[in-house]
């Protein structure tokens, strides 16, 4: 991982290059099949690669970051509680875990730290639209694990439970597609479906680093009122 992200950001993978096969990355870095298949899956969901069935794996080309402060919503927020558009949630995963290292470095915590998993399929109108895992530093929200997330907002949790208001966000849009076949079922979708991929960071009003994370969303959405 360490050594394929250092040559993404000195250059020496440049965006739109495609990287060698896996077995040459094995003898490159004199590691396993496994270790290169989960690097190149985490630098994947960071948005450094851009992976392809039958098409390999490149250097993922753009990366427009986008700066959100003041006005940092969730998805349950965009309904403001009226409207024609049905929005819903169904929780794949929610747990307290000691995350993966590229979650560790995202949320800058010390090792052995523990954050709040959770992984979700957000629906609009009954149709899956968004397939998103969020990672939270549990020192900050600890009991959250009790929170039913299928009927609750994240949002408005963190706000009315713990006195944490998300204030701005850094927020990364990229075009991917799905990643492994649990998104390919949950979206409903064929696996050369292009999708939008959005890699986020969430500050406070103190600046400090609360949620790290990344949503596919399925195309756009069309709602006649």
């Amino acid at each position: 991982y360490t050594n394929i992200l250092t040559d993404i950001r000195s250059g020496i993978l440049k965006p739109g290059d495609m990287l060698p096969p896996e077995t040459q990355l094995m003898d490159k870095y004199g590691v396993s099949r496994y270790t290169v298949r989960h690097a190149l899956e985490d630098l994947a969901r960071e948005g450094y690669l851009v992976r392809a069935k039958s098409k390999g794996t490149m250097v993922n080309c753009s990366s427009p970051t986008v700066g959100y402060r003041n006005r940092v919503k969730g998805f349950s927020a965009l309904s403001g509680g009226n409207g024609p558009v049905a929005l819903s949630s169904k929780v794949l995963a929610s747990s307290v875990i000691e995350p993966p290292e590229y979650v560790r470095e995202a949320l800058k915590l010390d090792e052995g730290a523990k954050v709040f998993y959770l992984k979700r399929v957000r629906s609009i109108n009954g149709n899956p639209n968004v397939y998103v895992e969020d990672w939270l530093d549990y020192g900050f929200i600890p009991g959250i694990e009790t929170v039913d997330f299928a009927t609750n907002s994240l949002y408005d949790t963190l706000e009315q439970r713990y006195n944490i208001s998300p204030y701005r966000a850094e927020r990364t849009f990229e075009c991917c597609f799905a990643e492994n076949e649990e998104q390919l079922n949950e979206l409903k979708i064929p696996n050369n479906k292009p999708l939008l991929r959005c890699t986020s960071y969430v500050y406070d009003v103190n600046d400090r680093l609360l949620e790290f994370y990344v949503a596919v969303v399925n195309g756009k959405y069309i709602v006649n009122e």
